[in-house]
């Protein structure tokens, strides 16, 4: 039997546990201010532009795959609290950032404040996961050399995945916060030999599963390589977990939930299965995150009846969509091998290394869930924002565990892939921002 002392002091370690891992999501040191700076510069050069200059984000009409299949008129204009089972606690954390950039929008009157407010705010999320991947590289993997690093923060921060999510209103930005921070805090953890305490391992899984569903499978997987007894472990999992469905069910329960949601499951699947299938998948999710696709506008119709529900006359409206086509040349398909090949490395050469193995664990929900499970198989790319941090976590891991000529051949091949990367996803970006400022000006869909 606990005594009350021992569970004042418990929660007092606790709180200040999680006061310690909230000091550690600002910047540190001078270094980590002038990344985030300089991020913060270079996203919002064309964040700006989309934000202001466009109605891609902020549409009336509240179709959800405007642009690359991001669901950015759900998330701005907001959907019932419970409705979204895929998210279902993203509107506590979206909810209060929406009714304080209205209060500025209607104080000033100006409407475009909302749409650069989340544009800034998500801008300021891939920027600050973009410092803790520094921060993991320097006090976790311990590279000292600034070119090195610079190479694999970089190869991250221009990836497209960090570039769209940089100016998209989506549950992708928040994810990818979150768990670049996750990461980081439970590896530094892990590697000084310290465990994690109940509260803190509770305040993770709810703030990531809340934000997607499959993230809370993440948030579990570093209570298994901490050292501790499994029986306590496999304890303190299953009582989080319980807390976590009930918090899920009561926040989706509705009427048909669960048909809701097996039909969107099943309705995001390929009906068909090859090998062919399985490698366009692959390079979907691996290639599909880091380079920018290009892009195919296609007209939409806005039916009567979908007019008048959101204000506007009973007519009907056209409507462009810009949907991606990855993969249109051979070196895109070359470079997936390339890129697939350097992610694994590690695990043969560094695989007794716990941080490691759960770089791979985290990896390994995103293969269950999109390469066998099928579940958005051949639209993966933009699930990027869920893993594609680990990308050059790993990267620092291959390269600490390889010696001699491998070391900087591998390091060759990285900066060859990163000089394909940026060229690839400056020209691309530029083509989307033109693409979108003719077909999505400002008073197209007017409020």
């Amino acid at each position: 039997m606990i005594s009350k002392e021992a569970c004042i002091v418990g929660l007092k370690e606790s709180f200040k546990e999680l006061i310690t891992a909230f000091k550690a999501l600002f910047p540190k040191n001078k270094e980590e201010l002038i990344l985030l700076l300089f991020l913060l510069l270079v996203y919002g050069s064309f964040g700006w532009v989309i934000a202001n200059e466009t109605c891609i984000q902020d549409c009336l009409i509240k179709k959800y795959d405007v642009y690359l299949n991001y669901d950015v008129g759900m998330r701005f204009h907001g959907v019932p609290f419970g409705y979204d089972i895929a998210h279902p606690l993203f509107n506590l954390y979206s909810t209060p950032i929406s009714l304080v950039l209205e209060f500025f929008m209607d104080f000033y009157g100006n409407y475009k404040i909302k749409t650069i407010g989340f544009a800034m705010i998500c801008n300021l999320m891939v920027s600050l996961s973009a410092v803790y991947i520094y921060r993991y590289l320097v006090e976790i993997v311990k590279i000292k050399n600034i070119l090195i690093l610079s190479l694999l923060v970089l190869f991250y921060a221009f990836s497209f995945t960090c570039l769209v999510l940089s100016f998209t209103i989506e549950t992708y930005a928040f994810s990818i916060f979150f768990l670049s921070f996750f990461v980081y805090y439970y590896s530094l953890r892990i590697q000084e030999g310290r465990k994690f305490r109940f509260l803190t391992n509770l305040f993770f899984c709810f703030v990531l599963g809340g934000i997607t569903i499959t993230n809370t499978a993440k948030a579990m997987i570093p209570m298994f390589l901490v050292k501790e007894k499994f029986s306590k472990v496999l304890k303190q999992t299953f009582i989080i977990g319980c807390l976590l469905l009930i918090c899920f069910l009561a926040a989706i329960y509705r009427e048909g939930v669960f048909e809701f949601f097996l039909f969107r499951f099943t309705d995001a699947r390929p009906t068909e299965a090859s090998e062919m299938l399985f490698l366009s998948g692959w390079k979907a999710l691996v290639g599909g995150a880091v380079l920018f696709p290009n892009i195919m506008t296609t007209l939409d119709i806005i039916p009567k009846d979908t007019a008048v529900l959101v204000g506007l006359e009973y007519k009907d409206y056209f409507m462009y969509e810009i949907d991606a086509i990855p993969f249109s040349y051979v070196w895109e398909h070359a470079y997936t091998i390339f890129l697939t090949l350097l992610i694994f490395i590690p695990l043969f050469t560094d695989f007794r290394n716990k941080l490691v193995q759960l770089l791979f664990l985290l990896f390994s929900v995103e293969i269950v869930l999109h390469m066998i499970l099928k579940y958005g198989m051949l639209e993966a790319y933009i699930y990027g924002g869920h893993w594609v941090y680990i990308v050059p976590l790993l990267f620092g891991w291959g390269y600490k565990s390889l010696a001699g000529w491998k070391k900087y051949t591998y390091l060759g091949v990285i900066g060859c892939l990163f000089i394909c990367m940026v060229i690839n996803n400056y020209v691309r970006l530029i083509a989307f921002i033109d693409e979108v400022k003719l077909v999505w000006p400002p008073e197209s869909y007017k409020w």
